[in-house]
Parts: structure tokens; sequence; C-alpha cells
């Protein structure tokens, strides 16, 4: 299966907004990054929380779902240099996050703390909404460090999973992987799995 999702290459850290973007243009809405850079409420770097990614497709008028293992502030996370260079510090992200977790309830995003195993991922996929994803693109690339990377999920086959890959330094649309390697990368730590799923609107 594969979902006719719009394809855009991304500017530095800009992989979520890029993310939600294309997600967003396949459920029927165009939004400009720009607009959606300010709904997620990025790091000073321009990092992304998938928290942000949530409000700001619940914010926009999409039915949301939010699965995470740690659906607050992880402090482990920040035993990662990844998390210590790309962000504000561990301080000002707790703040962020929590004041994130209060609009989503207010956005009514549906939110679980659990894992979610890549069959019902798939499943819901076929419900005809479109999911975004929170990867490790060094185990993808086989780099010995932790890169957090959001890709929207494009489509899937009985081996393995389509993504859009909007890095600017290798973009590439329909990007396949494995589904031993995706599940491997969506699980490494740092990822804390994060997924969102973003349904079409009714009318």
């Amino acid at each position: 299966m594969k979902l006719e999702v719009p394809f855009y290459i991304q500017g530095i850290n800009e992989c979520g907004p890029a993310a939600l973007q294309m997600a967003l243009e396949f459920l029927g809405e165009k939004h400009e990054k720009e607009e959606i850079k300010k709904l997620i409420e990025s790091e000073s770097t321009g990092a992304t929380w998938t928290i942000g990614l949530a409000k700001a497709s619940a914010q926009l008028g999409f039915k949301t779902e939010f699965y995470s293992k740690s659906l607050g502030f992880n402090p482990e996370n920040f035993d990662l240099e990844y998390y210590q260079r790309e962000t504000d510090g561990a301080e000002n992200v707790e703040i962020k996050i929590k004041k994130l977790q209060a609009e989503c309830i207010k956005y009514k995003v549906e939110m679980e703390e659990r894992e979610i195993p890549l069959d019902e991922i798939i499943s819901k996929i076929n419900e005809n909404c479109t999911a975004i994803v929170l990867i490790d693109w060094g185990k993808i690339k086989n780099v010995d460090r932790y890169i957090g990377h959001f890709l929207p999920i494009v489509g899937f086959d009985e081996e393995n999973i389509y993504l859009h890959q909007p890095g600017p330094k290798d973009p590439e649309a329909n990007f396949k992987i494995n589904k031993f390697l995706f599940d491997t990368a969506r699980k490494s730590k740092g990822t804390d799995e994060d997924i969102i799923f973003i349904h079409r609107k009714m009318h």
C-alpha cells in the first residue's frame, strides 16, 4: 500500500515541520511551513518535540493521537549528546513540555503512554489516517550516535516500510526500509517510541 503523500525537502532542523506539512497536505489542507513552525513551538535551535507536532495538528482541527513510552519530560534523553546540543537545556525543556501537554489536553489530543507495535501502526494507517514517526536516523545510516529525525510514513508492503525522507543532504521520496530496521530505529534510546496519527477531517 502506498499513500499519495506530497513530498517536500526540509531546511536545517526542519524535519518536524516538513513532516507535518506533508501529512496535512495529504489529508486535504495546505499549510505553509512558517505557519507550522510557529504552532509547534520549536526550540531556539529549531529542534522539534513530538508533542509540539501533535498540538499543532490538533490546533488546526485534525483528530490527533499521540503515543509514547514517555508522554512527559524524559530526563534520560539528556544522557545523549544530541539532546544536550539541540535543545535549550533540560530545565527549559521540562517547562515547555508541560505547557505543550496542557495545550494538547485543550485541543483534545488523544494521548497514550505505551509502546505501539508495528502491526497496530499499519492497521491505523489502513484507517485512512497518516502517521509521523520519530526515529534514530543514526541507526538507518549506521552511525554510532543518536540523530533524531521525523518522517511521515507513506506506505508499506510485506517486508518494508516507506517513508518520505526530507533531509536536505539526501532527500528521497518513498524511501524504503525493511521492517526490522525501521522498528530498531524507532525504538532506539532517545525516541521514546514517539508516533502521532492524524485523521482526515470529516465534513
